[in-house]
């Protein structure tokens, strides 16, 4: 997609995103990681109750990278740092839950 810092920018104002939502989600960090194993564990409880998302998860070791990736995920949201880097980081997840076939619905 190609999205530079202007781009960024430009969708940031277009989300109204600025410097006091920024701060908001930051300030959530330490609560969240306080959380995070649970927040994710009950995440992953739940996504295995489907049957078709059962399938794609299978086995123990996908689980565990799949559930340490969703860790990072949580984490990064409440960071701060919501740059170039940040947007690709987000794409490559996108792009990898389309190649092993998990709808954006």
């Amino acid at each position: 997609m190609q999205l530079n810092d202007f781009e960024i920018a430009r969708r940031k104002e277009l989300l109204e995103f600025g410097q006091s939502e920024n701060k908001l989600l930051c300030d959530a960090k330490a609560p969240t990681a306080e959380d995070l194993n649970r927040i994710v564990d009950d995440f992953y409880t739940r996504q295995t109750e489907i049957d078709e998302i059962a399938l794609i998860i299978g086995d123990a070791k996908t689980s565990r990278r799949l559930r340490a990736a969703q860790r990072a995920y949580i984490s990064n949201l409440f960071a701060g740092y919501y740059d170039e880097e940040y947007v690709k980081n987000r794409l490559r997840i996108g792009l990898v839950h389309k190649r092993v076939g998990v709808e954006p619905k």
